[in-house]
């Protein structure tokens, strides 16, 4: 397994720098066509039985959505129904890659205009990647909130911020 930018005085090979760029590529994918409301091009960006996941952390409700319909239904709700729309911010994702598989940390920020308020999210997904057919895809997304502008008492993991 080779970390993207730590290689510990050991190159890559050209298969693993590829899979890592393939799997940037991803996320850039993910960034977009969350923030255009492109649901179905979103949940194709999973595996078939793909699954996202946001733990309860704090007062943050849990929450999970897997499968192609169900994915593509949670996009449209939160940027159609409930009306926020905004842009995704990522961070330097850390991503290892091990043959068929890869597992990333990407810190990220959301910020949406919602109600005439600009709110925002901060946090980190915990994604873990499969090749596929069709490409590298992912297979499971955590996103775990850290703080966002709803919550005045920010929470990191769970616990209060001093």
């Amino acid at each position: 397994a080779v970390a993207l930018g730590v290689t510990g005085g050991h190159g890559r090979s050209a298969d693993e720098t590829s899979a890592q760029l393939a799997i940037l590529n991803l996320e850039g994918a993910y960034s977009r066509t969350w923030d255009t409301v492109d649901a179905e091009g979103w949940a194709d960006l999973f595996t078939e039985n793909g699954t996202f996941i946001s733990p309860q952390v704090g007062p943050y409700v849990a929450y999970q959505y897997s499968g192609h319909e169900q994915l593509a239904g949670f996009c449209e709700t939160v940027n159609n129904v409930w009306q926020y729309h905004g842009s995704h911010y990522v961070h330097t994702p850390h991503i290892v890659v091990d043959n068929k598989k890869a597992e990333g940390w990407i810190n990220f920020e959301w910020r949406a205009l919602f109600q005439g308020n600009v709110v925002y999210t901060a946090g980190v997904y915990h994604v873990f990647y499969v090749l596929t057919k069709a490409g590298w895809r992912i297979d499971t997304r955590i996103e775990t909130i850290v703080s966002d502008s709803v919550d005045p008492n920010a929470h990191w993991y769970g616990y209060p911020v001093a």
